[in-house]
């Protein structure tokens, strides 16, 4: 039989067991308490690294990049202010700007342009305004006078000209970079007008090629057309051939009912 032997602790030994006790209590106790769907080192290990990761950074953040093909304004120190392109009275594209007086302006210019002309300039306070007329389409730009001047605005409306309607928009700002041209270089001013009528030249004869054979791959639409007004035509010398015979056979009657032209004369003798 073991002899248990006592051992006597002096009053700090005994304090600190109980502190040691207590603690180790408290902690069963917390761990008892945690959900069952998490295990005790992992609930701790997800703790620690909650403690730790860094909180993100709102300065970091930045606005996401415009999409693809999206409009984009001229830098403010830009002379072109505004342009448009209206299809009669639908607009087609246009330049986008921060001042609300140019679209007004620009729709009010190609509403009050006269017929029978080409293009229109004019210069006042300030501002250069550019109006090409080419139906259905009308292209109108406004800009500072002293900078970018008329003539150059219809040169850059008429290269804008060339271009299909879905790309005007996105070609904007492209081709104003181009401008001004140096105001005193009269070469360059040249070039540039020689470079616009070889565009147009190309714009001109690649339409005519689109027309040239869109009609060659029509061909059974004119087909259709040519019998419907073939068979209206034959129609018709039906109609006109019916109603020959039916005089033709009223004739025939007068004749034998009143026996040639005689009835005429004794008509003629009555009255």
């Amino acid at each position: 039989m073991k002899q248990v032997q006592s051992v006597c602790l002096d009053p700090w030994q005994a304090q600190s067991r109980d502190r040691l006790l207590t603690q180790r209590q408290a902690a069963d106790h917390r761990e008892t308490q945690r959900p069952a769907s998490l295990p005790r080192s992992s609930s701790a290990a997800h703790r620690i690294a909650a403690q730790r990761r860094p909180a993100p950074h709102l300065g970091s953040l930045s606005p996401p990049p415009p999409p693809w093909g999206s409009p984009r304004m001229l830098p403010a120190s830009h002379p072109l202010l505004y342009a448009c392109v209206f299809r009669d009275t639908h607009l087609v594209a246009d330049l986008p700007t921060d001042a609300d007086d140019l679209p007004p302006l620009a729709a009010a210019l190609v509403a009050a342009a006269p017929p029978h002309h080409r293009y229109i300039t004019h210069s006042a306070a300030g501002r250069a305004h550019a109006l090409l007329l080419a139906p259905p389409l009308a292209l109108a730009a406004v800009s500072r006078a002293p900078h970018l001047p008329a003539a150059q605005l219809l040169l850059f409306l008429r290269r804008l000209r060339c271009l299909p309607e879905d790309r005007m928009r996105d070609e904007m700002p492209r081709l104003a970079m181009r401008l001004p041209l140096p105001p005193d270089d009269e070469a360059a001013l040249a070039r540039e007008e020689h470079d616009v009528a070889a565009v147009e030249a190309e714009a001109e004869e690649a339409a005519r090629r689109d027309a040239e054979l869109a009609a060659r791959r029509t061909p059974k639409r004119d087909h259709r057309g040519g019998a419907a007004a073939w068979a209206w035509r034959r129609q018709l010398w039906m109609v006109i051939l019916v109603d020959l015979v039916l005089l033709a056979v009223l004739f025939a009657a007068w004749l034998a009912v009143c026996r040639g032209f005689s009835c005429i004369g004794r008509l003629l003798l009555y009255f």
